[in-house]
């Protein structure tokens, strides 16, 4: 698996080059369908033109491709901290994990997908997996540092997974094969 490191420039709406303590993952779709992973990549850019609103992941999986938008510990903007935190606070899980702000311990990574439903292709689950476990294994953390942007915010985000949870358990259960399997050498990603 090679990630392909196509990082968007620096600006205020989608890589503000602030550095995080990586403290987990959270997962999401693009909410596009047949949108691909370059083109996802190409958005999250434009925003440093467009400034009209704040977006970004890390990666982006389209398939068997990973794009990688920014360094894992720069901060991206992939879930909005409530406005009123101490009246609607994250759920405790990601609370504890995370603090008061998801996006300043979190790497966020992006699903590309073809139907119309929501559903994400085999292989982009398969790839997301990999990559999942492989940041898990780099940096230290357990599958409990997993969430999809909807356990944070409520958000439908991945569709597929808040409308299908034995799908989303299923991801979970390949990330902990992944885990405990062949992705304990670096090697099986190349950066």
């Amino acid at each position: 698996m090679r990630i392909d490191k196509r990082f968007i420039r620096l600006n205020p709406y989608s890589r503000c080059g602030t550095r995080i303590q990586v403290k987990g993952v959270i997962v999401h779709y693009t909410g596009v369908p047949y949108q691909t992973a370059i083109h996802c990549r190409n958005y999250f850019d434009s925003l440093a033109d467009l400034k009209n609103n704040y977006a970004s992941t890390q990666f982006i999986v389209d398939g068997q491709n990973i794009i990688q938008t920014m360094e894992e510990n720069e901060k991206a903007f992939g879930v909005t901290t409530p406005l009123n935190y101490n009246e609607t606070p994250y759920p405790k899980p990601v609370e504890e994990v995370f603090g008061r702000s998801v996006n300043n311990g979190a790497i966020h990574i992006e699903m590309c997908y073809k139907d119309k439903d929501g559903k994400i292709e085999e292989d982009t689950l398969n790839t997301t997996a990999i990559l999942v476990a492989y940041l898990l294994n780099k940096y230290g953390l357990s599958i409990k540092t997993v969430f999809t942007h909807n356990e944070c915010t409520g958000k439908l985000c991945p569709k597929y997974f808040v409308e299908n949870k034995k799908a989303y358990q299923d991801f979970k259960n390949t990330v902990r094969r992944y885990l405990r399997g062949y992705l304990k050498k670096d090697t099986d990603i190349l950066e």
